[in-house]
């Protein structure tokens, strides 16, 4: 009985994707960490888990995005040009905070504007996320002369640059975005209607979903996670 019940865990383990991607990644630091004993050294790690906080924010909002049936090309250009508001907020005396707060509303209109240009002008995604990616880096552009924008708050890096048990506060901070969002997306009400609407448009507007506001909430969604980046 007791074989037969851990032949069938192994089988279904063995069974999943998940669990041959984690192979394959266990193979990729086995080999390079041969060739190169750095590659597996703590440090590079930590360099690894900093790299991962940035694009892993941003990939949970455009993950969710594109299971609900959608998909934005401008949420780089969305969180390029937040962050440089919130820099010039911050560096005008503006609590980093509060800068932070508003950056965030701002990826929000953004994030609404790439909503009406599909659901209302009808505009595919595609379409209208790519055309608006290039004002927004127009914008950025322009206002930043094209040169870096530093932020001269120690509070801010302080923050940005936290650790907890050495092991950095971003890498967890992402660690916990996809637990919640794993957690919302396989056990509220809304999580089912982003997998209806992505899986079968049709069948949720008959069972009675607002495929518009759906997909509506998740670019907007997807914008603020890209203003964190």
């Amino acid at each position: 009985m007791e074989k037969s019940m851990s032949g069938r865990i192994i089988k279904k383990a063995t069974s999943s994707r998940d669990f041959w991607l984690f192979l394959v990644l266990l193979v990729v630091f086995a080999v390079f960490g041969s060739i190169n004993k750095l590659y597996i050294s703590y440090n590079n790690i930590k360099n690894i888990m900093y790299s991962i906080s940035v694009s892993g924010i941003i990939m949970v909002g455009i993950g969710n995005l594109l299971i609900s049936g959608n998909m934005d090309l401008s949420a780089g250009a969305v969180g390029c040009l937040a962050a440089i508001l919130g820099a010039f907020m911050i560096n005008a005396g503006v609590p980093w905070v509060l800068a932070v707060i508003v950056a965030l509303l701002f990826g929000a209109v953004c994030g609404a504007v790439n909503a009406v240009l599909t659901y209302t002008f009808g505009i595919m995604p595609f379409i209208g996320t790519l055309g608006i990616s290039f004002v927004w880096k127009g914008i950025a552009s322009n206002i930043s002369n094209n040169t870096l924008v530093y932020i001269r708050s120690e509070p801010f890096y302080n923050f940005g640059g936290a650790k907890v048990f050495d092991i950095p506060a971003a890498f967890l901070y992402v660690v916990l975005l996809c637990i919640i969002y794993g957690l919302i997306m396989k056990y509220t009400k809304h999580g089912r209607k982003v997998y209806m609407c992505g899986g079968n448009r049709m069948a949720a507007r008959l069972a009675g979903i607002n495929h518009k506001k759906v997909g509506a909430v998740m670019m907007i969604n997807c914008s603020v996670l890209a203003k964190q980046i």
